[in-house]
């Protein structure tokens, strides 16, 4: 990381590194953002995890930035996905680990992608701070656990393009 690059260059010389060191068969889920903050232009590459969510305060609406690549360690050459956004004022970028939508409640069922996305979207509607946005998409998913333990960890990253 400290030889700089692209995104591009930069996942896949960690990969490589990663490939020639690791034990064989181990795998690492792995997302890589770049934020110019002069211009709002966003670089990501996403190795495994979730498509991250970008919440277009213009538009009021949520839409997956669509990137799709193998973990890192799964193969030496890896072409990782990379997705350009520009984020403009009131926007968030919401990045959530598979055990927030995977969470199963007490009734066997998940908390789910679609409610992920809802509960996102409303709380990027009433204009939540980075740090209450994280608290209600943890919150609401542990709630449907009613105390039991968690099978997955729970990880939620959240930028916000404060509003001018």
């Amino acid at each position: 990381m400290e030889q700089g690059g692209s995104v591009e260059e930069l996942i896949a010389r960690l990969n490589r590194s990663l490939w020639d060191t690791m034990p064989k068969h181990t795998l690492i889920s792995f997302l890589l953002g770049q934020l110019d903050i002069s211009t709002g232009q966003m670089t990501l590459s996403d190795c495994g995890c979730p498509f991250p969510y970008h919440f277009q305060a213009a538009r009021g609406t949520v839409v997956e930035i669509p990137l799709s690549s193998y973990p890192l360690g799964v193969e030496r050459n890896l072409t990782p996905s990379v997705a350009e956004i520009r984020l403009s004022p009131g926007d968030y970028v919401v990045f959530c680990s598979d055990g927030i939508p995977e969470v199963t409640g007490e009734d066997g069922k998940q908390f789910g992608y679609e409610r992920t996305e809802e509960t996102i979207t409303q709380a990027c509607r009433d204009g939540m701070r980075a740090e209450q946005l994280i608290d209600r998409v943890l919150g609401e998913a542990v709630g449907i656990r009613k105390g039991q333990p968690l099978e997955d960890d729970m990880t939620c990253v959240v930028v916000r393009a404060m509003p001018s």
